[in-house]
């Protein structure tokens, strides 16, 4: 190394250093939320994330188990938020809280802080939290006729200023949630995970005697965004094209997308995409953002750190009042079922790519997808409304959102995961949760055989659950992101579809999109999609049909109707 070079090389090294070091405050802060919030959609199924900007609002570190929707989420909601409450009138000790589905997350639930961090006097840089609390009012379903109708809106405002809660905020948050203990204290644990972090960045500051961060960073947004031209600059220049297609209400939602290629950037457009919808469906554009840069990431730079520059190479467009881009006031409760469609349609275009230019344990065929649904409801005093021996001296009103998911797509290079949420990460919330929590019994929960597409590497399987409600007083079964039922999850390269989804109460399938009543004894039924397979379901090795016929994921019949193989007993 010559000494021109070394100082660089050694800037580069410290960088790097500080760098994980504040990822690892990032993940940290992760499990203060995980371990601190109180609603189950935050605690068990994992959805939020955090992170960390500098002084010019530009990422830093990301926690690395959050959603993949949140990537860019977060950055997005931060400068939107810094528009309308200027920098300069911020103060040590302030905290921003917001649900605007335009800045945040997509939808009313997804609360964002932000936080500024002031060092020797100087704003320095910003902590920011998402998460999906369990209840803001509202309808949580996809009936509603405008975001008005989706819960309670909290423009950009002071949850603290100085330290100090704004209790009169709090207060209204609590007002207009049914379990308002719950989202207070989600908040609450937000906000420590923005003081965590805050804290953290001291510390790198005090060791590293840095007055900031802004040096450090831009050369570390410069090198990431280097990177990722270097990646792009190796695909073959091009225009490619995918779609896929949710549901929708009446008619099926079509997404598409086209991508160009050239120059070390890539642009990414979804003209062409059905418009915006009267229910609640819609995906602000932020969010529609995200789930692109999420979905190409994964394809070309998983490797590259998450940074500001990491983004830089690419450009997302979207018409105005599309369903990736509508107008507000849209609804949006739901818009999980469309905008997880957008890494599908990306994935299907780039697909060609594999394996020469893409790597093929990052791309999948299109997937089951995440289910949810919520049970809601008033436990009264008497035992007689938990009939299950439960909670019997329980009152006031309870709301739990249930967390399922579809079979992840086959790879080109392996079969797809069973039950695994795709794109995003959420878990599947324990039964035994829901059962603790609302007046249900988890009766089943099982693979589904046959669901995962057929393919030369088949297609995750899907699930069935089958829930009893318990309680004397009607509960309210209102349906979330519940798709995959018209269009079952595609197949690629000659791989089939995997197993279309099914919603049944007493047997009946029922309306996906509108709220219904359960009574005492009756039974839903989800059957969750099955991912797609990928090649041509003749290529499967025989001994791999043979174990999937062993353990249940393959009939005897379908490995001989669909694989066109007869395997031994």
């Amino acid at each position: 190394m010559s000494d021109r070079n070394g100082p660089a090389m050694m800037n580069a090294v410290r960088a790097e250093q500080v760098r994980r070091r504040l990822v690892s405050a990032v993940n940290e802060a992760e499990a203060v939320i995980a371990t601190t919030a109180y609603s189950s959609p935050i605690v068990e199924g994992q959805d939020f994330a955090a992170a960390i900007f500098d002084s010019r609002q530009d990422l830093l570190a990301q926690s690395r188990r959050c959603l993949g929707e949140f990537v860019g989420t977060l950055g997005r909601g931060l400068r939107g938020v810094l528009k309308l409450i200027p920098p300069e009138t911020l103060s040590p000790g302030d905290t921003l809280i917001t649900n605007d589905p335009w800045l945040g997350g997509g939808h009313i639930p997804d609360v964002l802080l932000v936080s500024p961090i002031f060092w020797a006097g100087r704003l320095v840089g910003y902590t920011g939290s998402i998460a999906h609390v369990s209840d803001l009012g509202g309808k949580p379903s996809p009936d509603a006729r405008d975001t008005y109708e989706e819960g309670l809106h909290i423009p950009p405002g002071h949850i603290f200023r100085a330290g100090q809660i704004n209790t009169d905020l709090m207060l209204i948050i609590g007002a207009n949630s049914r379990l308002p203990h719950q989202v207070q204290g989600d908040v609450q644990a937000l906000n420590a995970a923005n003081m965590l972090m805050q804290r953290r960045m001291h510390e790198v500051l005090r060791e590293t005697q840095l007055s900031d961060l802004d040096a450090m960073s831009e050369d570390l947004q410069a090198r990431a965004e280097r990177a990722m031209r270097e990646r792009i600059a190796s695909l073959p220049p091009g225009v490619y094209r995918g779609e896929a297609y949710s549901d929708g209400v009446g008619e099926s939602i079509k997404i598409v997308t086209t991508i160009r290629i050239g120059a070390g950037e890539i642009e990414i457009d979804f003209d062409g995409t059905a418009p915006q919808s009267r229910w609640g469906i819609n995906v602000p554009f932020n969010l529609t953002v995200a789930e692109a840069l999420y979905a190409l990431r994964v394809l070309i730079g998983p490797d590259i750190p998450l940074l500001e520059g990491a983004m830089r190479p690419f450009s997302v467009t979207a018409p105005l009042g599309t369903i990736l881009n509508p107008r507000p006031p849209a609804p949006t409760m739901v818009r999980t079922i469309v905008v997880h469609n957008v890494c599908a349609a990306i994935w299907q275009a780039m697909s060609p790519l594999v394996p020469e230019h893409v790597v093929p344990e990052r791309l999948t065929a299109h997937f089951g997808g995440i289910w949810t649904f919520r049970f809601r409801g008033v436990y009264r005093e008497t035992p007689s409304s938990y009939r299950r021996g439960g909670p019997g001296h329980l009152s006031g009103p309870y709301t739990e959102t249930y967390f399922g998911s579809g079979g992840m797509g086959a790879l080109a290079t392996s079969d797809g995961r069973n039950t695994v949420s795709m794109p995003v990460n959420c878990w599947n919330i324990p039964v035994e949760v829901m059962e603790g929590r609302a007046p249900v019994v988890f009766e089943e929960k099982r693979l589904l055989p046959d669901s995962g597409g057929p393919g030369t590497y088949r297609g995750g399987l899907g699930q069935r659950v089958r829930v009893r409600a318990l309680s004397d007083e009607p509960i309210d079964f209102i349906v979330g992101t519940v798709d995959r039922i018209d269009h079952p999850p595609f197949g690629l390269a000659g791989g089939e579809a995997g197993g279309a989804g099914r919603l049944e109460i007493d047997g009946v399938p029922v309306d996906r999109r509108v709220p219904h009543k359960m009574e005492l004894g009756q039974v839903l039924t989800a059957c969750m999609p099955g991912g797609g397979g990928f090649g041509p379901p003749s290529g499967r090795d025989r001994r791999a049909l043979e174990r999937d016929v062993a353990l249940g994921y393959v009939t005897p019949e379908a490995a001989r109707e669909r694989y066109r193989q007869t395997p031994e007993a």
